[in-house]
């Protein structure tokens, strides 16, 4: 490996450590080695890990940040514990033999795969117990910028749990949370600004008109209703003469009395079905909004991408894509409930409730402020990653413990392991250096550990001494909870630790074909 290359590596070890844990520190870093290069400043590991640089030629550091983002892609959560136990592991195997290396990874894998089911660090999640839920979140939502007080960290642990569970039997359908929940950013706003709404909350213009509480049919266009042209496969054919006559007084305006009778039609079919609100992806042509307003219909329109399929979701509805071929409305017509206008902060919105009476599905918005752009990009990150593991933990209905408390049981039962099996000297060492990197890896989460080597350090190794205190305790008071705990999602923290260990394993595979020390991969 070159030494530039090894350089930017323990360089990402040095991220990986400081902006592990709750004390995890802020870390900037340009988007590219070159002068002028943007500066993304953020203590998010998905962030960091988005914009981290690397050069074409630095094929291994290329390798590594592939496989932590790829694992951040699928489980949204165990970024930095994936890298930096997977840059740890793979330094301290550089001197042992590659077969007795693969042999003694191959073994702790085994072991580690059967430890993560000990009911010492693993237990089901009591949805009925608010603090084991906050304790999950707070292990997520510890670190962003907008979220240095303690009360906003609270405030919006509440306000994405709200959302959540009302969001639930919606997953339960085997629908996932990407679904059921919608996120609208507002920049410049207290955090303790941010809510839950029940429903959807659009930024899209409307013409609404006062209605009582109850539900009412909505209808929902994919297609424009700014124009109506005529069509080869519409159902009446008009001939071009008839459009433009000399006793017209203009071809514009014969052909805009033309395009009014058919909207006319379209509005008056609409009325005969009940409908009480008009949804359309694209704009609506003025004199439509004006005459279906005049009649007690409220009409939405440039909803985008963006809402559509949210609308679809939360009334039933089945959008419209072609004026040519309207549907039989009793079919493509939805429920909705009450429609308003809302303003929040300084930005006008439409509130949509769902239906009381009608089956929907459960959908929520939260309205999330920040006070400037950084911690609203943090924030960014940070949400959708607490929904994905509150996900997966009512999937799995279990969790781990977090605070190094997880790696530590881990790194115990490797040593003892290696102690006790039938293993060769050598195979013991390799496992033994696999609990020493998962002991590292608990270290670092203290606000003072050393990077480079954690344990080692005063305050890292005053954090292992404590955590192996608390983790004693629990073993003997399982349902006893300390203060400050905090707990991670099962699936991204085992697939976290056990890709760490298949990562390195790959790594010295490729060892054994180039020598890192003097040749470049590719």
């Amino acid at each position: 490996m070159e030494s530039e290359e090894l350089q930017e590596l323990s360089s990402l070890l040095r991220a990986a450590s400081l902006g592990a844990g709750p004390g995890g520190r802020t870390y900037a870093r340009k988007v590219a080695p070159v002068p002028g290069a943007r500066l993304v400043a953020s203590s998010c590991s998905a962030q960091v890990l988005k914009f981290w640089p690397a050069e074409p030629n630095h094929h291994l550091l290329r390798l590594i940040l592939d496989s932590a983002q790829g694992h951040l892609a699928a489980h949204s959560d165990g970024g930095w514990l994936f890298l930096q136990l997977c840059i740890r592991i793979f330094h301290a195997l550089q001197d042992f033999p590659a077969p007795a290396a693969l042999h003694g990874l191959a073994q702790a894998a085994s072991d580690v795969t059967s430890a993560l089911s000990d009911g010492a660090i693993r237990r089901e999640l009591d949805w009925s117990k608010l603090p084991s839920v906050l304790a999950l979140l707070r292990g997520v939502l510890c670190k962003p910028l907008a979220l240095a007080k303690p009360a906003d960290t609270r405030h919006l642990c509440a306000v994405a749990l709200e959302a959540f569970l009302h969001t639930t039997p919606g997953m339960e359908a085997g629908r996932p949370w990407q679904e059921v929940v919608r996120f609208e950013w507002c920049c410049g706003q207290d955090v303790a600004w941010s809510e839950s709404h029940r429903g959807l909350v659009l930024d899209t213009p409307g013409s609404l008109v006062p209605s009582g509480k109850g539900d009412g049919p909505i209808a929902l266009f994919a297609a424009s209703l700014e124009q109506w042209l005529p069509q080869e496969d519409f159902e009446e054919v008009y001939e071009v003469e008839t459009l433009i006559s000399s006793s017209a007084p203009s071809a514009a305006a014969s052909l805009r009395d033309w395009e009014i009778l058919q909207f006319k039609k379209l509005a008056d079919s609409l009325l005969a079905a009940g409908t009480k609100a008009l949804a359309c992806q694209k704009l609506v042509d003025p004199w439509l909004i004006d005459y279906l307003h005049a009649r007690g219909v409220s009409v939405l329109w440039r909803l985008s991408i963006r809402h559509i399929d949210f609308v679809r979701r939360l009334t039933g509805a089945r959008p419209v894509s072609s004026l040519a071929a309207l549907p039989s409305w009793s079919e493509a017509l939805g429920w909705v409930g009450p429609l308003e206008h809302a303003q929040l902060g300084a930005r006008n919105y439409i509130r949509m409730a769902p239906p009381a009476k009608h089956p929907a599905l459960p959908i929520s918005t939260l309205t999330v402020g920040a006070p400037d752009e950084h911690a609203l990009n943090e924030l960014k990150y940070c949400l959708p990653q607490a929904f994905h593991v509150l996900w997966e933990a009512a999937r799995t209905g279990a969790v781990l413990l977090g605070g190094g408390l997880t790696e530590l049981h881990l790194a115990g039962r490797l040593r003892e392991n290696a102690r006790t099996a039938n293993i060769t000297s050598t195979v013991a060492a390799v496992m033994r250096a696999v609990a020493d990197s998962l002991t590292a890896s608990a270290a670092s989460l203290a606000p003072d550990a050393a990077p480079s080597a954690p344990a080692s350090s005063p305050a890292g190794a005053a954090a292992v001494e404590a955590a192996t205190a608390v983790l004693e305790e629990l073993r003997h008071h399982p349902a006893k909870l300390p203060p400050g705990m905090v707990l991670d999602a099962e699936t991204p923290k085992s697939r976290a630790i056990l890709g760490a260990l298949d990562l390195a394993g790959i790594l010295l595979r490729i060892g054994q074909v180039q020598d890192f020390k003097s040749q470049k991969l590719g």
